[in-house]
């Protein structure tokens, strides 16, 4: 019976890794098509110039007692610059009833080649996990001078 719960559980981390991997990839897009003006020009004062690839995003409310906050962000690859320093720019806001207008700011951190390693990595595994369902799925070749006789 364990053993059946930790099969499941390993079947849905490959499709977790594989959405992923396959997430990754269109991440850009998505900033592309919906832009978010204020991240783009903080970075851009930041003295971050070059091309944006967005990466990552996300956002999170909290409502207690009678206080709140909410906080949105995204994570960027911006080329040149991340070549050059291996950096992931992220652009965050908060805003809440303890914070006078809205606090902003960019943090750079340097996990560009561990993410860009575990994506390669998520990428080995998907391909892996494709492989072994579709042999699973394939039906073994009857033998047809089994049937003639």
């Amino acid at each position: 019976m364990f053993q059946q719960y930790l099969k499941i559980l390993w079947r849905l981390f490959r499709i977790g890794v594989m959405l992923w991997f396959v997430a990754v990839p269109i991440l850009p897009v998505y900033g592309w098509l919906s832009p978010w003006t204020e991240a783009e020009q903080a970075l851009g004062t930041e003295g971050v110039q070059g091309t944006k690839f967005m990466i990552g995003g996300g956002g999170s409310s909290k409502r207690e007692n009678d206080m709140w906050s909410e906080e949105r962000q995204r994570s960027y690859i911006v080329l040149p610059a991340s070549l050059r320093t291996m950096e992931i720019f992220t652009y965050s806001e908060v805003k809440g009833s303890r914070i006078t207008g809205v606090a902003r700011k960019v943090v750079r951190s340097r996990i560009a080649i561990p993410l860009f390693l575990l994506w390669i990595s998520a990428g080995w595994l998907s391909v892996r996990t494709t492989v072994l369902w579709a042999n699973k799925l394939k039906k073994p070749a009857q033998d047809v001078s089994a049937f003639q006789a």
